[in-house]
């Protein structure tokens, strides 16, 4: 919790603002400044969330949670590198708003993600952005892609001291 206190005094004016809505600027208040907002308030949830969960499974969980809010995502998974494999280790689905933790699932194994993406960015360290999955040159003909159809994709390389420790696949539909 002293974590999480000394985040809100950091940033208390954009917390505030986050808080006030747009604070009165009306027009004035940017896009920008609202990102900026909401990515600190997401910090502080994460904070929070680390501060306050004890147990690792309700830790994993609570992040998945967060991690799928604030992507806008139907469902999420959480993809974390063992003895040279990458295992499902968590999944969230919006929709019902279940989450499971601990899987220790081989991500070759399962046929509802995107294993060229994933592979991708085992591989380069790359993030993938897809907006628009099934018109992606690279990754439309992924057999998860044509089947599914998710409006978009998002995986990212999560790495702890800028090394690769597993990914993170977010998707819409």
């Amino acid at each position: 919790m002293v974590k999480v206190r000394q985040l809100e005094q950091a940033h208390a004016l954009l917390l505030a603002e986050l808080r006030e809505g747009d604070g009165g600027a009306g027009a004035e208040h940017d896009a920008a400044s609202t990102s900026t907002s909401l990515d600190v308030a997401t910090v502080l949830k994460v904070a929070r969330a680390i501060a306050v969960e004890i147990e690792l499974d309700d830790l994993l969980r609570k992040l998945v949670q967060l991690a799928l809010e604030n992507a806008g995502a139907e469902r999420g998974l959480f993809l974390q590198e063992r003895n040279g494999t990458l295992l499902i280790e968590a999944e969230a689905t919006a929709t019902d708003g279940t989450v499971r933790v601990r899987q220790g699932t081989p991500w070759t194994e399962v046929d509802s993600i995107a294993h060229s993406v994933v592979r991708y960015v085992s591989r380069t360290g790359q993030d993938v952005v897809l907006g628009n999955a099934a018109a992606d040159q690279r990754f439309g003909s992924d057999e998860y892609i044509s089947r599914v159809g998710p409006k978009s994709v998002l995986c990212v390389r999560v790495g702890h001291q800028e090394r690769g420790s597993g990914c993170s696949t977010w998707r819409t539909t």
